[in-house]
């Protein structure tokens, strides 16, 4: 008997997330949205390719394009939740970024950093309102 060597899961995922962190740093734009939604699996794998489309390769319109995928799929997914109102927050998307910190505030209260986002979203919403009135 030939002894077998195990290699557990997270180990496998680990060195999967890798791949895909290699696949985004070399081609940035020949992997995008489709290759998330291509990944076999869970949603939290497009997850994870949204994160890295954000962070690693700086894809901000892909990650917002596979966030959105995530949420329409999985609807309370709080990851994606956040990320879509940071991205969004970042993008001066005021709307949309209140909605979505509201939602991710909904599903799980008390979240500090989130309320402090969401305060300041909010007053650069009053702010812009009131240039666009001032601007009439």
């Amino acid at each position: 008997m030939g002894v077998h060597h195990h290699v557990p899961a997270f180990r496998f995922q680990q060195s999967e997330k890798r791949l895909h962190v290699q696949l985004l740093q070399g081609h940035p734009q020949a992997v995008g949205l489709e290759f998330a939604l291509l990944l076999p699996g869970p949603v939290e794998q497009i997850v994870d390719v949204a994160e890295e489309m954000r962070g690693v390769a700086g894809d901000i319109e892909g990650a917002l394009q596979a966030f959105e995928k995530v949420i329409s799929i999985d609807p309370l997914n709080l990851i994606a939740i956040r990320n879509l109102a940071e991205l969004h927050f970042e993008r001066g998307n005021w709307n949309r970024s209140i909605e979505l910190f509201e939602e991710f505030l909904f599903e799980y209260p008390g979240d500090a950093e989130i309320e402090k986002m969401l305060r300041k979203a909010r007053e650069a919403k009053r702010n812009a309102d009131r240039e666009s009135r001032s601007d009439e």
